[in-house]
């Protein structure tokens, strides 16, 4: 055999068989890396994606029940009075709005997002119903109706709910305030607590103090006498006769110039543009009007009473805090006509009653 040709043979085969070899190695040692890559990529997404629902879902289970813990301590007759008002179907309460107050120490935006839809909500027709309510109290007056009585009935137990919802939140503002001045600063949950009383009474809290926060937001966080809440509701709404209070639930003649949370009045005098508010329940108009009496501008005269009274003897006199509340209507009588309202029905009898259970 000739050499030459035999050594060109075995060197055709020795470079078919291993002439590759170390590009194959290389080629072997890539494929490796990009799996090592891809799975190092995929720790590096994936991971923390589990990691942040975990936490989330923990979180949010861990939020509700401080929340509930919260309450049972600073708020003791609260789940009881929602559970009792929750049971009353005829009263036709909105149950995702008292989610969201029972909770409001910790909102979940799922809730929030609930709660912006319920104004888009066509109001539910006539549920407005005092039959078969509830609460049957003693009302102290003989010459009392029992279309008043009823309505009186209807309506106590939400502005109840909603002081006791308000100490909850002055109380807590209080505690704060004393830890702040005590030690210099709060840590984050406080932090975004402030800021979720400060956005829903409308206080601006960018480049303030905490403590001179706190201190405004005291203004606005505190009760309103029951009397008032139902003097000023009857006569907004006739006693719960009126075509708004029985068909747009709307008990306190709350204006807006929003056409999708409004509807025109009958009467409306040619020019004007104001729209009655409208709710999806009844308990939203009393938290609504609750809302407008502690944050808006015009009644800052009655905040700044409430404020002196309470500072004086920690009780109010509902008859000269009504007299801050003559911007609510254009009537130049409207002071003199809730003082009658109060005076003549014997309401200034519910202002000591703080809880449900003692209705």
């Amino acid at each position: 055999m000739n050499n030459s040709k035999f050594n060109k043979s075995y060197h055709e085969e020795y470079l078919r068989l291993y002439g590759n070899y170390h590009k194959k190695e290389k080629n072997n040692y890539l494929k490796k890396f990009d799996k090592r890559k891809i799975l190092i990529t995929s720790l590096f997404i994936f991971v923390p994606i589990f990691f942040t629902f975990f936490i989330d879902f923990t979180t949010t289970v861990n939020k509700q029940d401080m929340s509930k813990s919260f309450l049972m301590t600073y708020g003791k007759n609260i789940h009881q009075n929602f559970y009792e008002i929750y049971q009353n179907k005829k009263s036709k309460i909105d149950k995702t709005h008292f989610k969201y107050e029972l909770f409001f120490i910790n909102p979940n935006k799922k809730d929030i997002e609930i709660e912006k839809q319920l104004v888009k909500l066509k109001p539910k027709q006539n549920t407005l119903d005092f039959k078969n309510n509830d609460y049957d109290f003693k009302i102290n007056s003989s010459h009392i109706s029992e279309k008043k009585k009823n309505f009186i009935q209807m309506i106590l137990p939400l502005a109840i709910h909603q002081n006791q919802i308000i100490l909850v939140e002055r109380e807590r503002l209080l505690k704060i305030k004393d830890f702040l001045n005590l030690n210099k600063t709060i840590d984050k949950k406080e932090n975004k607590f402030i800021k979720f009383l400060a956005n829903k009474y409308k206080v601006k809290y960018k480049n303030k103090h905490k403590v001179d926060i706190i201190d405004e937001l005291l203004l606005s966080v505190d009760v309103i006498p029951n009397s008032i809440v139902l003097a000023q509701a009857a006569n907004e709404s006739g006693w719960g006769s009126s075509r708004f209070a029985k068909e747009y639930n709307a008990l306190f003649g709350e204006y807006t110039y929003n056409h999708e949370k409004g509807v025109v009045p009958h009467d409306r005098e040619e020019g004007k543009k104001h729209l009655i508010k409208y709710f999806s329940s009844i308990d939203q108009s009393v938290i609504s009007y609750f809302n407008n009496i502690n944050s808006h501008y015009a009644y800052d005269q009655f905040r700044q009473l409430r404020k002196a009274q309470r500072n004086n003897n920690n009780s109010f006199d509902s008859f000269s805090l009504v007299g801050k509340l003559g911007f609510y209507a254009e009537d130049v009588d409207y002071i003199k006509t809730i003082h009658s309202i109060i005076k003549t029905n014997n309401l200034l009898q519910f202002d000591n009653i703080k809880s449900t259970t003692n209705l």
